[in-house]
């Protein structure tokens, strides 16, 4: 079997493949040197901080915010296994309705990334803005209520109690974030970080799993 099998790796090896890829590279690309450009032409005194990471920047030892960078991580991977996870339904095996949902919940995600990693709600659409952050919390709401009841039916055909460990995490900590809680009390951080972070790590736990069945479900039934 091995000699096999290496015989059909010589037989596919080839120069030009392994040294070409595909135009899509450009989608990454592009958008990434348009960011370093940018970086570069700003008119202040010190562009280099925009590639830094923070630690470095402000000055701080590395392990400060350790927790928010490895949820930062989390959010990242979810992301990456939800569009991963509908390209693979909508090319492989066909599954348009499961493949939107995956990419619904990848946009959902990407929105909660980026929410985290550039303070959206608490510093830049309430001070660019003018919006509330409790406005940006209900939307949300709206978003992940759009993506429960138009893939209902899609949800419940796996288990769901991850799921619905991760709302209860995030909405708790959302529910701290409007109470003020860092403020109101000593440990108010714990509850608002900590169960965020632990709705984070659930989340990822849940679409992690929940992908791996699906895909390991269709890929025995199509052998």
């Amino acid at each position: 079997m091995r000699i096999y099998q290496n015989e059909k790796v010589a037989n596919n090896f080839s120069i030009k493949r392994i040294l070409t890829f595909s135009p899509w590279v450009f989608l990454f690309w592009i958008p990434a040197i348009v960011l370093l450009l940018w970086v570069r032409w700003q008119h202040i005194d010190h562009p280099w901080i925009f590639l830094l990471d923070t630690n470095t920047a402000a000055d701080v030892p590395t392990y400060y915010g350790l927790v928010s960078n490895i949820g930062i991580i989390c959010w990242s991977a979810a992301v990456a296994i939800c569009f991963f996870s509908g390209m693979l339904y909508r090319k492989v095996y066909l599954q348009p309705q499961l493949a939107q949902s995956y990419f619904t919940a990848g946009t959902i995600t990407f929105f909660l990334l980026m929410d985290d990693a550039f303070m959206f709600h608490e510093a830049v659409f309430p001070h660019l803005f003018g919006i509330d952050e409790k406005v940006i919390h209900f939307l949300y709401i709206v978003l992940v209520s759009y993506w429960l009841y138009k893939y209902f039916y899609i949800l419940v055909q796996q288990s769901v109690l991850l799921l619905l460990l991760a709302f209860a995490f995030l909405g708790v900590s959302m529910l701290g974030d409007s109470l003020d809680l860092y403020n109101t009390f000593d440990g108010g951080y714990f509850i608002e970080d900590g169960l965020k972070f632990l709705g984070i790590v659930t989340w990822l736990a849940y679409f992690s799993m929940d992908a791996y069945q699906r895909i390991a479900q269709y890929a025995s039934s199509n052998t």
